[in-house]
């Protein structure tokens, strides 16, 4: 169960983010806000998740290595939407850094998908 609700609220999180990206900018507040709490409660989930795979079974390198990728990926996102979301992205330095923070998160999801399944 906990697997499903955790990659439902990361696919949440993504859809959110791409409707952000279409309406552009100012960022609608409420939908920003769904969206950062969205991606927060992804968070707490895929740690719940982690946690459970560590109590069932011994790690691995692949694990750890999918989780090391998933945490710089999680606060490279939310560095980079914090500084979006002050005004900051005046270039699209942050906007791409934004999208590499999702790449490398849906790769690091992938993994783990398969190896808590």
């Amino acid at each position: 169960m906990t697997t499903i609700v955790t990659f439902g609220l990361f696919i949440g999180s993504i859809l959110m983010g791409c409707v952000l990206t279409k309406l552009g900018k100012p960022y609608n507040t409420t939908l920003f806000t769904i969206h950062k709490i969205v991606a927060l409660g992804y968070c707490v989930m895929v740690g719940l998740l982690i946690k459970d795979q560590l109590i069932a079974e011994s790690t691995n390198s692949v694990f750890l290595a999918t989780i090391i990728l998933l945490i710089i990926s999680v606060l490279t996102l939310f560095a980079s939407g914090a500084m979006m979301s002050i005004g900051l992205s005046k270039n699209k330095s942050l906007q791409v850094t934004h999208l590499l923070g999702t790449i490398s998160l849906v790769i690091s999801n992938g993994m783990l998908l398969v190896i808590t399944l």
